[in-house]
């Protein structure tokens, strides 16, 4: 499976929803949380054939370690970006975050705006010259391209509790294809939940305790999920092109939840045991049939006695995937039954999209 980030379509700049159900009754959604920043984070920007250049030559000649096929500059430039050049290529990529490149120092307790984005070919190019002694003009000139662009949104909590509970309900929000990789604390509250790669175990994407790791608030508080996006040499973007549409960043931003919020008014998540009550009351409400009641119930009831493996593949799969269409999503932690968390999710893609908006290039 690539978990490589495609190029957003003009259809997927829409964004997915999660309308809370009013009618639904009182939930115990996660509340007091407030819409915080979304932007850019770490990026890696590639400039392409330099063979020959002053710019090459310099680069041969700055101090260096051997990295996988590459040369590891031993200098780190002043926003503690790293850049490795690749004298077989005739490419050097340089990598860091994009709010300090901006502001010329790693002490930066932000996220870059869609503005800066389209900045970055222009202080990359002034960063690399500078680190090796040689005039940008080269690499002003130079094709680049994107390698990874981590997009990033965070909600803070009025009461830290909530913030935590919506950090371990986390857990049931691996898409189809993709596991989950958390981290937990000593007291076996999750400090992080990883999205990976099913072959590879390749990180894609993770909810974190912002505050918590970097020493700002109190644990809960600040809860942020992070999308890293990569791409080849074939398909990836310039900044130019990924700023031209307010809502291609966030599109990239919300892909790994689409499957949660592409379809369910409000996303509960539960363990097997309580699964029933919900799709019960779903029946009672008429938003299902007796028949999809009665093959799903059954299907949830089953799950504990390791009744999955009794299914085919297929089955299964399509069991799971009605489920999360009508808003269940299931997980083993009982402390987490019934837990609803649909509109935390639906504050934190809004953000998403209207933070793009206002950010104008």
């Amino acid at each position: 499976m690539t978990s490589r980030a495609a190029n957003p379509s003009e259809s997927s700049l829409r964004a997915p929803r999660v309308r809370p159900d009013s009618a639904a009754g009182p939930s115990n959604s996660p509340s007091a949380f407030t819409k915080s920043t979304f932007g850019v984070d770490t990026v890696a920007l590639r400039f392409y054939a330099l063979g020959g250049s002053k710019t090459a030559q310099a680069l041969d000649r700055t101090e260096a370690l051997r990295h996988s096929r590459g040369h590891l500059l031993t200098t780190v430039h002043d926003s503690g970006a790293r850049v490795v050049w690749y004298p077989d290529s005739s490419m050097v990529k340089i990598e860091g975050r994009l709010a300090a490149l901006c502001d010329g120092t790693p002490q930066v307790d932000r996220l870059a705006t869609r503005a800066e984005l389209r900045r970055l070919p222009d202080l990359a190019a002034t960063a690399i010259a500078g680190m090796v002694g040689e005039a940008d003009d080269e690499l002003r000139l130079s094709t680049h391209r994107l390698g990874r662009l981590d997009t990033t949104g965070e909600l803070y909590f009025a009461e830290p509790a909530d913030g935590l509970a919506f950090l371990r309900a986390t857990g049931a929000l691996v898409p189809p294809g993709y596991k989950g990789a958390p981290i937990y604390r000593n007291d076996g509250q999750i400090e992080t939940m990883y999205v990976v790669t099913a072959k590879r175990g390749r990180k894609v994407a993770r909810f974190y305790d912002a505050g918590l790791k970097h020493g700002t608030d109190e644990p809960g508080t600040r809860i942020r999920y992070e999308v890293q996006n990569r791409w080849d040499k074939s398909t990836a973007p310039t900044p130019a092109a990924l700023t031209q549409e307010p809502g291609a960043l966030p599109a990239l931003y919300a892909r790994h939840l689409q499957p949660f919020t592409s379809h369910a008014q409000e996303i509960n998540v539960t363990t097997a045991t309580d699964a029933p009550s919900q799709i019960a009351a779903q029946l009672a409400a008429g938003e299902l049939t007796q028949r999809q009641a009665t093959g799903l119930a059954g299907f949830v009831s089953m799950l504990p006695h390791g009744g999955r493996h009794l299914y085919t593949p297929q089955s299964a799969r399509r069991y799971l995937r009605e489920l999360r269409r009508h808003g269940v999503v299931l997980t083993a932690s009982e402390h987490e039954a019934a837990m609803t968390i649909g509109q935390a999710l639906d504050a934190l893609l809004d953000g998403a999209y209207e933070h793009s908006e206002a950010q104008a290039p």
